[in-house]
This record gives structure tokens, C-alpha cells and sequence, in this order.
């Protein structure tokens, strides 16, 4: 082969060469697609959130009552409804203090009522005391003397104290019950026994005066100094007018 002829065979070799280099499909094209590696835990952004616990009974009676306390209406009527619908006594007996309040837009004496009701038909002495006092007054209900005298006998049965010296009161004056002395001597003397620094003055003032038992200052003095030790404004006033020791 001449030199001509095989400069030209190369030629033509090489010319074919580049025009295969040409065509082929470069690596990285030939590759499959793979799926990206998965992030840390948690970073993807479809992952779900967290899943929140529900709140305890307690925790949500602690929120009611600690809401109550400053006067966030809002916030306690919100962590004590739930609760009180499931029958939660602290919780009716709070949301009906809510509601006696004045807050809410819906009549809200009628459910003070309501809730309050709720908590004293189950036994809640406090709830019981202020459903008496709601009929004693005509706080969102009816003036009811009787029914008021019912409910709060029912919360002096159960230690009340001052359900205790309420009823005493009402014995005493035949509100609502009979008069009866003896009733009303009886309750004072409960309350007073208990500690109760009103009931110590009320009895007290019943042995001053001879009002439903025999005079005696000696017993007058005594239950008077008791409530005065106890911080009773009324019986302090008093020694300071009558005790012979004061003056």
C-alpha cells in the first residue's frame, strides 16, 4: 500500500471513529434513576406531628380552678366544661360559680343554676350551701324560703360551718323552717364548737342578751372572746365596748 493510500485508509478509520464517538450516549444518561436517600427522622416535610396526649382530669381541674381564682372566665369555663358534662362535681360547682358571676351571654344565672344543682344533687356540701343561699336570696331563681332552708340543712348536716350558722339563723327567726330555739341554739353551738369565729360572736350575743337561752355574761364573754382570738371584727368591737377587762 502506498504511503498516499494509507493515509487515507486512517483517515477514513479515524473519521468513523469520531462519528461513533459522536452518537454514543453519555454515561451518566445511561444511569437508572434512583430514589433520594432518605433524611434524618422527623425531617420529612409530610411527616405527621406529634401526637398530643389528652389532658387529664386533674390537669383540667387544676386549670379550671387556677383560672377561677384570677378571674379568667373564659379560660375556666373552657378546661371545666368538658369535665363538669362528664360529671365532674368540682367542676359543675366551679362552672356554676362562673356563670352565677354574671359571665356568659346566655342567661347566665339559669345555668348557675343548672351546674350548681347538679353538684349538690350529688352530695357537694359548698354546692349545696350556695344553691340554699341562691333561693334564700333570689339569686337567679325564685325567692324560695323553704327550698332555701332544705339545701342549706343539707350542707350543715355535712359540717358546713356556715350552712351551720345560716340554719341556726333561720331557726332562730322561723325563716323558712319553725321557729325552734332549741334547733337554733343547737347549730350555733356546732358551728361555734367547730371554731366558727361568726357562730362563737352569734352565741355569744345570744347569752348577752338572753335571747333563746337563760342570760349569762360569764358565757356571753367566754364564746366572744373566743371569736375576738379568732379575728371576728364584730367580737373585738364588742369587748372593747363591754369587756370589764378592756377598760
Amino acid at each position: 500500500m502506498t504511503a498516499r493510500a494509507l493515509s487515507l485508509s486512517l483517515a477514513i478509520i479515524m473519521g468513523g471513529m469520531m462519528t461513533m464517538a459522536g452518537a454514543v450516549t453519555p454515561l451518566a444518561a445511561q444511569e437508572p434513576d434512583l430514589p433520594p436517600l432518605p433524611g434524618p427522622p422527623g425531617s420529612a416535610p409530610d411527616a405527621p406531628p406529634p401526637r398530643q396526649l389528652p389532658k387529664s382530669e386533674r390537669q383540667l381541674i387544676n386549670e379550671c380552678r387556677q383560672a377561677y381564682e384570677v378571674r379568667d372566665y373564659a379560660a375556666a369555663e373552657a378546661a371545666c366544661l368538658p369535665i363538669a358534662e362528664d360529671g365532674n362535681v368540682l367542676a359543675q360547682r366551679t362552672l356554676g360559680m362562673i356563670y352565677l358571676s354574671g359571665y356568659g351571654a346566655f342567661r347566665p344565672h339559669v345555668q348557675a343554676e343548672k351546674w350548681i344543682r347538679k353538684a349538690a344533687e350529688a352530695g357537694d356540701a359548698q354546692a349545696q350551701f350556695t344553691l340554699g343561699t341562691m333561693y334564700l336570696h333570689g339569686v337567679g331563681v325564685t325567692k324560695l324560703d323553704k327550698t332555701a332552708a332544705e339545701w342549706i340543712l343539707k350542707a350543715a348536716e355535712q359540717r358546713h360551718q356556715e350552712a351551720q350558722d345560716t340554719i341556726a339563723y333561720m331557726y332562730l327567726v322561723g325563716q323558712g323552717v319553725p321557729r325552734r330555739n332549741d334547733l337554733a341554739l343547737y347549730w350555733y353551738k356546732r358551728a361555734a364548737d367547730a371554731g366558727y369565729p361568726k357562730s362563737q360572736y352569734n352565741l355569744g350575743v345570744l347569752y348577752h342578751k338572753g335571747q333563746a337561752v337563760p342570760r349569762d355574761e360569764s358565757q356571753a364573754l367566754y364564746w366572744i372572746r373566743r371569736a375576738a382570738a379568732n379575728g371576728y371584727p364584730d367580737a373585738k368591737k364588742f369587748l372593747e365596748d363591754v369587756d370589764p377587762r378592756r377598760k
